[in-house]
């Protein structure tokens, strides 16, 4: 995939480029190596050539504005309105900056009101702010004339509706005690005339005076109405108009739609400058370019996939301004920054930080619900039906109620693109991604690393091709000193690995290495079998996968040597048990499997014959299986009923050898199973009637495991094979 084309000024142009993500466009870009990192803060630019918004050209036509009305014996009210984080300020500064640049001497101002600690400090930095912009030569005249203006303020404030009493002592406790003055319209028309007579025009600049409160507000506002007629002086407002028509209808001037507070504003603001919106295409190519950006500071490749790509209209309504996308990208650098590319899915990690950053409620309700989200223990509940879910119930709209009604379509669309189960989506997983929505990655993505239960993907892949070169102390490491649950995942991974190993004359001997570590491994793994995956089971998948992913010319003295490292052992055919019937085409598999038939059979008879006395072997039922499936149950049966003749053991001790044990629970009781496989039993005993199965069933305490008590179990509990059965 390519960034999207770089394009300005036209709607038409917008639409064109913005058919796919900017999160799937921007990460396509090649990523440079050494690339330099961008820092991001909300500092405004200061001059016009850091405009990166085309936005000069606007500044520059408001400072023909304000030159060409300036009046030196009058005074205008300029507004210049945009939504939070449009780039009001840096406009403000680029504006300051023409105006000075057009030669007309032009001094300009800045008055904060929202930096003071309250109403009564207003006046005075009102004042501070006009003294700031004289020249310092031939201005003592206004300078004492403003100052004496300051001083009888406060009788006028009084007349404030607003902060007027509370103004007014502030200003006394800063001035010289009262005397008696001179009325506030003389010495005003005083000021005024040492202001007209300097002949110098003056802006003064007002910005984010919507983050003033409902009070402070409109004392501002009443300021500029009693103080901003100084003749020559021009005043900038920067704002937002919608939030400041919250605040002044919250302080009372609401009604008619709010036309009370739009009204209000129209009377203080004689010319309204609406900041021209930032095209779609502008807003993309920022994104694109900051992602772009972002992987390359972490040094990582370009993810690839189409997952993000219907998010569009996502990154449009929730980034709708440089300030949104700049705090998005200041999120990705750092999320990026914490976590390893190896170890994640980085198209995740991009929409994922979205999601933060747009919605934060829901975001941070996320890992309460991780089985949910997983599909585990989530009910169906007519998803796609439509039924209504039973109260209390998990269902999307527990997250989606988090979210304001009014931007909740965007809010669905990255859940959908996260965890697409959950809405039954035909987004499609790609195979072998570390995809939040999979269960082993899900906690890394919001531990921002990997946790002391989990264990790095690399670390894994490093662990496994050391045992395929011989190395096995990796491996094991991983497998003998972690906790069941992390060699659990640890084993998950690891078929993950060998999965990945392409078929070449090298790979038998690699996939042979890492199967002769595990399997002198594999007695050592935790066999929890009440729990719902156990290092065992794990292990003995692994193992039959990499039999199955073995090349067919290995040669089968090999695979045999390996699979019987550990003597007396029934493992061989607890791996083979997890086989596919595919293993059965390759050229090894016939040598193997005559030679586990023989070996098989001995570990049956030598069980056999030590009585009460053998092994407690659990796998037997699993070599008998093997025997049946892959040879002639017949040979032993033969070799059985001539035992039993022979008095050598009982018809009773060979049913011990068919009755399992089980788990009854974690903490590692184990118990008979009641399940007897009478199928198997009947092809390796002989049929003749025997007295033995007329005898009655006895009480037996389950949780005796032993091979007496086995006997007994069987004990009129298992049937007469039939007479037929050859």
């Amino acid at each position: 995939m390519r960034h999207l084309h770089r394009v300005k000024g036209s709607a038409t142009a917008a639409r064109s480029s913005c058919h796919r993500s900017p999160c799937t466009a921007a990460s396509a870009a090649i990523v440079q190596t050494g690339a330099m990192v961008q820092r991001w803060n909300d500092a405004p630019i200061t001059a016009l050539d850091e405009d990166r918004f085309e936005r000069a050209p606007f500044a520059r036509k408001v400072a023909e504005l304000i030159t060409a009305n300036h009046d030196k014996a009058g005074s205008t009210v300029y507004g210049l309105t945009g939504r939070w984080g449009s780039g009001k300020s840096s406009a403000v500064s680029m504006t300051a900056q023409a105006l000075e640049q057009t030669g007309g001497g032009w001094r300009i101002a800045h008055f904060t009101p929202w930096a003071t600690n309250d109403v009564d400090g207003l006046l005075s930095d009102f004042y501070a702010s006009l003294r700031s912009a004289l020249p310092s030569r031939k201005s003592e005249t206004v300078r004492k004339r403003l100052g004496a203006l300051m001083e009888i303020t406060a009788s006028a404030a009084t007349l404030l509706p607003v902060g007027g009493e509370f103004v007014k002592g502030a200003i006394e406790r800063g001035g010289t005690a009262l005397r008696e003055q001179p009325p506030w319209d003389v010495a005003f028309q005083a000021a005024s005339d040492a202001l007209q007579e300097l002949n110098t025009p003056i802006l003064l600049v007002v910005d984010d005076i919507d983050r003033l409160q409902a009070d402070e507000l409109l004392a501002l506002m009443k300021v500029v109405r009693l103080l901003g007629r100084f003749p020559g002086v021009d005043y900038l407002l920067a704002y937002d108009e919608a939030t400041l028509a919250e605040t002044l209808a919250s302080a009372g001037m609401s009604g008619g739609e709010g036309r009370v507070a739009t009204n209000f504003i129209e009377k203080i603001v004689q010319y309204p400058l609406v900041l021209p919106a930032l095209l779609p295409a502008r807003l993309l190519q920022t994104l694109n370019d900051g992602i772009s950006q972002a992987l390359a500071e972490a040094g990582r490749t370009a993810p690839s996939g189409v997952r993000s790509s219907r998010l569009i209209e996502v990154c449009l309504s929730q980034l709708p301004t440089p300030r949104a996308i700049g705090r998005y990208l200041a999120q990705l650098r750092y999320t990026l920054g914490l976590l390893d590319q190896d170890e994640v899915d980085d198209q995740d990690v991009i929409i994922l930080t979205l999601l933060r950053t747009a919605f934060p409620r829901m975001y941070a309700e996320l890992p309460r619900y991780r089985d949910e989200l997983l599909r585990r223990n989530r009910p169906e509940a007519g998803a796609r039906s439509g039924t209504k879910a039973r109260e209390g119930e998990f269902t999307a709209s527990t997250l989606l109620d988090l979210v304001p009604p009014g931007s909740r379509f965007e809010a669905r669309a990255l859940l959908e693109a996260l965890f697409p189960d959950l809405f039954h989506s035909q987004v499609l997983r790609a195979p072998g991604t570390r995809q939040v929505c999979t269960e082993p990655y899900f906690d890394r993505y919001f531990a921002m690393g990997i946790l002391s239960h989990d264990i790095a993907d690399a670390e894994m892949e490093r662990a496994v091709r050391a045992a395929g070169a011989g190395d096995r102390g990796p491996l094991t490491a991983v497998l003998q000193g972690s906790s069941s649950e992390r060699v659990v995942l640890a084993l998950v991974k690891a078929r993950q690995t060998t999965r990945k190993i392409t078929p070449d004359q090298n790979a038998g001997a690699f996939l042979l290495g890492v199967l002769e570590t595990l399997v002198g491994l594999l007695d050592q793994l935790e066999n929890d079998a009440a729990a719902f995956a156990n290092a065992e089971s794990q292990g003995l998948v692994w193992a039959g996968e990499i039999l199955t992913a073995l090349p067919t010319e290995t040669p089968h003295a090999e695979v045999f040597r390996v699979l019987t490292k550990r003597e007396d052992s029934t493992l061989p055919f607890q791996v083979v048990r997890t086989l596919d019937s595919t293993v059965t085409q390759r050229h090894w598999w016939p040598g193997v499997a005559s030679e586990l038939w023989g070996l098989g059979s001995e570990i049956v008879l030598e069980n056999l014959l030590g009585q009460d006395d053998a092994p407690l072997q659990d796998g037997l039922v699993m070599v008998m299986e093997f025997l049946a499936v892959y040879g002639s149950a017949g040979l032993l049966r033969s070799e059985i009923a001539r035992a039993i003749d022979e008095e050598e053991f009982t018809l009773a001790d060979v049913a011990a050898r068919f009755v399992s044990v089980v788990s009854a629970s974690r903490n590692g009781d184990r118990r008979l199973d009641n399940r007897f496989p009478q199928d198997l039993y009947d092809q390796f005993v002989p049929h003749d009637p025997d007295s033995w199965y007329q005898e009655p069933a006895i009480d037996v305490d389950v949780t005796d495991v032993s091979w007496a008590n086995r006997r007994a179990f069987a004990t009129g509990r298992v049937k007469q094979p039939p007479s037929d059965l050859s």
